[in-house]
């Protein structure tokens, strides 16, 4: 709740609905071929950069789109050099603070680096078991790139808007990877530490994002039984699993709403 009533957490939703629009803007610009939709697309990206340090991944993410969508050399090579600018002045004189893995940590130590991506995006499993959430994230992940993959191969009459949904999966887990490198480390795992309520607007994102991934497959065309179950298990657990905590989210922002707008405390 904070990170949409409290100024200085204003910046956790802002960054994914920023990289979020840029994505969809730069489908936009396929299917109209409007420079406006990219100029949006740009400002978008910016505007994610500039909020958090995870906001720079845009830019690559939006060049492996721009190459997907086989839009215009210029256009992919503009986008690759902007985002490289913009790159570049974000960390000028840029002082990385000594916590998490660290990027060359996650590359030294990849399992490591899997165990806690799983452990922050699985953060809503963690209640039941740690180690119950990590693998069944890591799974949802590994399904998710197979469902994903086949959709973008096999439906190219919905290419733009599944691009733009694959990039936001896409986007959201390097996220999660980027909060590893800076901010978590293996002690986590042996303290058991929860995971800090801000980071809950990227974890609902990516469970989002997913489920309009999985509902869109397999509503179009029936997949494997197994997934289907394995999906629909866990996505029961996912949004039933904490009744009191979610009826407090809802008594919070009740009485947030009570006590702010005039119309409310009548």
């Amino acid at each position: 709740m904070e990170n949409f009533v409290w100024n200085m957490q204003f910046m956790f939703p802002l960054v994914y609905a920023a990289s979020s629009a840029a994505f969809v803007c730069l489908a936009l610009n396929r299917d109209n071929g409007r420079y406006a939709f990219l100029l949006l697309c740009v400002i978008a990206a910016a505007v994610a950069s500039y909020t958090m340090p995870n906001g720079l991944l845009v830019w690559p993410v939006l060049v492996a789109q721009a190459i997907y969508l086989k839009l215009k050399r210029h256009l992919t090579i503009a986008i690759a050099l902007l985002g490289a600018v913009i790159f570049a002045s974000y960390c000028w004189h840029y002082q990385t603070p000594p916590l998490g893995l660290g990027a060359f940590g996650m590359l030294r130590h990849p399992a490591d680096a899997t165990i806690l991506i799983g452990l922050l995006l699985g953060a809503v499993l963690n209640s039941v078991s740690s180690r119950l959430g990590i693998a069944m994230t890591i799974l949802a992940l590994l399904g998710a790139v197979y469902l994903g993959a086949k959709a973008l191969r096999d439906r190219p009459a919905q290419q733009s808007w599944l691009s733009a949904l694959a990039a936001i999966l896409v986007f959201l887990p390097l996220s999660a990877a980027s909060i590893v490198a800076g901010r978590l480390t293996p002690q986590w795992l042996a303290g058991n530490t929860a995971v800090p309520s801000r980071y809950y607007t990227l974890i609902d994102a990516f469970w989002a994002a997913l489920a309009v991934l999985i509902l869109y497959i397999f509503s179009h065309k029936p997949r494997s039984l197994l997934l289907a179950g394995f999906y629909g298990a866990l996505y029961l657990c996912v949004m039933f699993l904490h009744p009191r905590m979610q009826k407090s989210a809802a008594e919070d922002w009740s009485g947030f709403i009570r006590g702010q707008t005039p119309w409310a405390r009548r």
